[in-house]
């Protein structure tokens, strides 16, 4: 990545300034890095995510459920635009005899 790509470095101030970040180096670690948060899997579509299966209310399946459901929303951020939308989403597959009480 060459450093202004993302916007995120000012090219005409090289080397300049007294904290850690003054080193050209520094400054594109920091504009990968601030791109990864925003898009984990890079800028295009991304990985093919599978949905997550529906929880049934089988206590053994817990933690599987909720680390597909984490996969998905980290991989489609942008499909998500407030917990809200995240928490439905989720409560969609959670169906069964054992959870409709």
């Amino acid at each position: 990545m060459h450093e202004g790509d993302e916007g995120g470095g000012d090219p005409g101030n090289k080397g300049s300034g007294s904290g850690s970040h003054s080193g050209s180096d520094d400054s594109d670690e920091e504009t990968t890095s601030s791109v990864q948060r925003r898009h984990p899997f890079g800028k295009g579509k991304g990985p093919k995510i599978a949905l997550p299966t529906i929880f049934d209310g089988d206590r053994d399946f817990v933690k599987a459920f909720k680390r597909d459901c984490q996969l998905y929303i980290m991989a489609r951020l942008d499909e998500f635009q407030s917990e809200r939308a995240k928490i439905s989403w989720v409560l969609s597959f959670i169906k069964g005899r054992d959870v409709d009480d």
